[in-house]
């Protein structure tokens, strides 16, 4: 999935926000036949297609920015609120 969509592309799985949704995209079809023509995922159900690409969703922001630049930035937002108060 990162070679197809990268993580610059804007979607998400349920396409909150200003971002598209994945499934706006005919690419989910590419994807489950790639899955599906793999001799070692053939036999996947959709459903298990689908959880892995929820999951690749969620941590998209993560590979993108860096884990440890993202906890940063929330801590730093979180020492501003309170200091704020």
């Amino acid at each position: 999935m990162a070679a197809l969509l990268g993580s610059e592309l804007a979607t998400n799985w349920k396409g909150l926000g200003s971002k598209r949704s994945f499934y706006d995209f005919k690419l989910q079809y590419v994807v489950v036949d790639a899955v599906h023509r793999n001799h070692l995922t053939k036999k996947a159900q959709d459903s298990e297609i689908e959880t892995v690409a929820m999951l690749w969703h969620r941590n998209v922001r993560d590979r993108a920015v860096g884990r440890k630049e993202h906890l940063l930035k929330a801590m730093r937002k979180q020492q501003q609120e309170q200091n704020d108060i």
